[in-house]
């Protein structure tokens, strides 16, 4: 029978007044570690004062595209027709939207870094909650955890954070209340855990893949930390909390309406067979992405163009928040104390939560163009965790006097990939805006709905998206006559060029916000690298393209350097 035996005393994290007669007491001391968490604290909030800037600079951001839309043409109360698939928060956002009044997308703004930063903080704070001999790691498992490089959706505005981020921190603090439980007592703590929980799911179900992480944890728990009591109390909240997490699922499936979303129903992906047989393979490369291959991809795509004033300055940025990372690292003079078997957990756990959205999206992320910007959200419940088995992994493989280097490194390369981040949301949305200055007067000059095609697909990740950030200032009965498509979207919906087919009407839309009717007029945006020119779409009429104005444009940023990027 394995012995549960505390580790070795290292009173740097032990408090002195439990340790008697030579049994320690290895229970959580929050002020021990508090100095860490200040300076995580600081690290997590110089990324998310970088995440506000992008967002307020590149609104509006990423998926924010079909909320913008339901705000500006049909007003606070069309949010509630439009997220049916997620109630509560129609309703939350109905509310705020209505408290708020004009400042709503400035408020929404903070709300994202304040959401960010909570989630950061929460990360490292789990880091010293569940490995308190090496707390001193807690600002890197931060900044890992909110970094643009498994996630690139930071830089938004309400949508992703209220939604994914916002129920992963319902989730996480869950976890900490029933630790704390478990530590203490304090029956309220339990309850309350609980009741985070449920929330969390009702709210969308990103928190479903957290509440199965919290039980892998539960379930296996620190076991050298542990007595044999405290280890099947946690394995009797891990079965109350699987029980738990399934009602609130079968709840929130059965008040919501999925036919916004039917790709994400479950039950059209357990009937399908492909999904089944590329689960595996899909669930091995999600692991491998989230804890590791992310950062893979950024050494690989780290290059530096001395002729780019961006690239330089992200070299820079990037230099000072390795300094700022490194100089809040508490450094450990000892070598990683924590078994196996507790290393592993904390990977199992990752895994397990990665199964949902290796179900929802069944393929490999070498499908790159399928992984980048707002695909990247379904990584924001395990994330957490996966920082924390990064690191771990990490002080297990890096020598005592290389872990700071290594740690600079990361550093560089995080603070590198933030400022490229805010360079792209701002360059695409003004871009975007110039597209839309050029093809406003042919909106205006028609008494029908007229339809724009991009030349490329780097600038938007949708349909809907392209529309909103085109036609952002536009008025709301001239945004109503307009939609943007990228080529790709263009071949299934107006056909190929050369065909001339075009498109006789249109039936198009995100949730409630819709496009129907006969078609006017079809537009070519073609963006090359300093100018941008609108044309007829189709290349049979020529008579029509010589009577059309050509307009062009000094672009603010060369076109090829952000595909390149991208």
């Amino acid at each position: 029978m394995r012995s549960h035996l505390p580790h070795p005393v290292d009173r740097t994290f032990t408090n002195p007044e439990a340790v008697s007669d030579g049994v320690v007491d290895f229970s959580f001391n929050h002020t021990l570690v508090r100095p860490q968490l200040k300076r995580a604290a600081l690290v997590v909030g110089v990324m998310c004062v970088i995440f506000s800037v992008g967002a307020a600079a590149g609104f509006p951001a990423t998926d924010d595209g079909y909320l913008l839309l339901i705000m500006k043409e049909l007003g606070p109360r069309g949010i509630l027709s439009g997220y049916l698939d997620r109630p509560l928060v129609g309703w939350m956002w109905y509310g705020l939207a209505n408290v708020a009044g004009a400042a709503f997308w400035p408020l929404a703004i903070f709300l994202n870094a304040i959401f960010w930063a909570a989630f950061g903080m929460l990360s490292a704070y789990l880091w010293a909650r569940l490995f308190p001999r090496q707390s001193g790691y807690a600002p890197l498992v931060g900044c890992l955890s909110a970094a643009p490089v498994v996630l690139h959706v930071q830089m938004t505005t309400l949508t992703i954070s209220s939604i994914g981020v916002l129920s992963a921190i319902l989730c996480y603090s869950a976890l900490l209340l029933i630790l704390e439980y478990l530590q203490v007592g304090a029956p309220w703590r339990y309850v309350a855990a609980l009741a985070f929980i449920v929330f969390g799911i009702l709210l969308s179900e990103y928190g479903v893949c957290v509440a199965l992480s919290i039980v892998v944890l539960l379930a296996r728990g620190p076991r050298q930390d542990w007595d044999l009591q405290t280890l099947r109390r946690a394995r009797r909240s891990a079965l109350v909390i699987l029980a738990v997490t399934a009602g609130s699922y079968v709840l929130y499936h059965f008040t919501s309406d999925n036919s916004y979303r039917p790709a994400m129903d479950p039950e059209a992906k357990l009937h399908s067979i492909r999904v089944i047989a590329s689960f595996p393979m899909a669930l091995v490369s999600r692991f491998w992405h989230a804890t590791f291959g992310a950062y893979g991809a950024l050494v690989e795509n780290f290059h530096l163009n001395w002729g780019s004033k961006t690239l330089s300055l992200s070299l820079a940025f990037g230099c000072i928040f390795a300094w700022i990372l490194v100089s809040n690292i508490t450094e450990s003079k000892e070598p990683l104390m924590e078994s196996r078997s507790d290393i592993w957990t904390i990977g199992l756990a990752v895994l397990i939560g990665l199964v949902p959205i290796a179900l929802m999206r069944p393929y490999w992320v070498s499908d790159r163009l399928r992984e980048v910007e707002f695909g990247s959200r379904f990584y924001i419940p395990v994330m957490p965790l996966a920082a924390c088995f990064t690191t771990l992994l990490l002080l297990l493989l890096v020598r005592l006097r290389f872990r700071l280097l290594v740690c600079g490194a990361i550093g560089l390369l995080v603070g590198f990939a933030l400022l490229n981040e805010f360079w792209d949301a701002y360059r695409q949305q003004r871009t975007l805006q110039a597209v839309g200055a050029l093809l406003r007067p042919y909106v205006k000059s028609s008494n029908g709905n007229i339809l724009g095609v991009l030349s490329t697909e780097d600038l938007c990740f949708t349909d809907y998206v392209c529309t909103a950030k085109a036609s952002t200032y536009w008025p709301k009965d001239l945004s109503k006559q307009f939609w943007l498509y990228k080529p790709s979207e263009a071949l299934e919906h107006v056909g190929k060029r050369n065909e001339c087919k075009g498109a006789q009407t249109i039936d198009a839309g995100i949730r409630s916000i819709s496009r129907r009717g006969a078609v006017k007029e079809v537009l070519w945006v073609e963006m090359t690298d300093d100018r941008v020119t609108v044309e007829p779409y189709c290349y049979a009429d020529q008579a029509a393209q010589s009577a059309v104005p050509r307009h062009d444009l000094a672009l603010q940023a060369k076109q090829r350097e952000l595909r390149t990027r991208n």
